[in-house]
């Protein structure tokens, strides 16, 4: 979890953090934390952030004190000069740091692992107790002003689109303000929209309602005689041999790994289907 990179290198109590949920800005860069982007993006990012104000409070107490900087070091939410048996927690320093210059990434020094509180220590999730007793805020729990909301009819088929579709009495369900028809996808899926077409709504019961009277006409495409066995076989004739040539690495990342095994060792084929992750969310939570 992020804010748990940010405490470790802040020296942060963690029993005092409290995290607030940023709102969506283009001030915060690319947001995405799907697949465990949030790490693997900002895992370097929100450790130099931690660290950063870690280094401005230890400035900021040093000045105050009249000691060289380097005289002084952290402990869990303080600032510290042991010769002198001086303490200075963050929040007493929070304003003479915030007015000192910030220092360049090239300045900072990270802890090492030897040092670490939090980060692969296993700490409990900051808000599983809000998650298990149904107080954690969803995107789904917002509410704006004047919010409307859709619901989507997607085509049957993978990779379908509409023909043609009469949303008269779609239009006559109470609640619903309009359709809006959303394009197919092009090449690969990927993370582009499905197609359809979309039935806006004052609330989702009009929403739901509006949709089943929706009026459309598809067209399947090439995927409508799509056999799973089928595409089984396909892959088994494609594919360049009856087994599979494995490699398992022993050693750490950025040296030169060993393998285990003998080069060339064969192992025969595996097949597994395709769990959806939905169910693996939800049965991890």
């Amino acid at each position: 979890m992020e804010s748990s990179l940010v405490a470790d290198e802040l020296d942060a109590d963690w029993k005092r953090v409290k995290i607030e949920q940023a709102l969506g800005d283009s001030r915060y860069g690319d947001q995405n934390t799907d697949g465990s982007h949030s790490i693997r993006s900002f895992y370097d990012a929100m450790r130099q952030a931690g660290a950063t104000a870690r280094f401005m409070l230890t400035q900021a107490a040093a000045k105050q004190w009249s000691v060289p900087a380097t005289e002084c070091e952290t402990d869990l939410h303080v600032v510290v000069h042991r010769s002198t048996n001086r303490r200075a927690g963050y929040g007493e320093l929070a304003s003479a740091a915030a007015k000192l210059p910030i220092p360049s990434r090239e300045g900072l020094k990270l802890k090492p692992k030897s040092a670490w509180r939090y980060i692969g220590k296993g700490e409990v999730s900051y808000n599983v107790e809000a998650l298990v007793t149904g107080k954690a805020i969803y995107g789904m729990d917002a509410r704006l002003d004047g919010m409307v909301y859709a619901s989507v009819e997607r085509p049957p088929v993978l990779g379908g689109r509409v023909k043609s579709y009469d949303e008269k009495e779609a239009l006559k369900v109470a609640g619903v303000r309009q359709t809006v028809p959303i394009d197919p996808f092009q090449r690969a899926p990927a993370f582009q929209p499905l197609g359809g077409i979309a039935v806006i709504a004052y609330n989702t019961w009009a929403a739901f309602q509006g949709r089943k009277k929706l009026n459309i006409s598809w067209d399947n495409g090439p995927n409508e005689t799509y056999n799973s066995d089928a595409y089984k076989n396909e892959l088994r004739k494609t594919s360049p041999c009856a087994c599979v040539r494995l490699w398992a690495f022993r050693g750490d990342r950025g040296r030169s790994p060993a393998p285990t095994r003998p080069q060339g060792e064969r192992y025969p084929r595996s097949e597994k289907d395709i769990v959806a992750r939905a169910k693996l969310s939800s049965s991890m939570l």
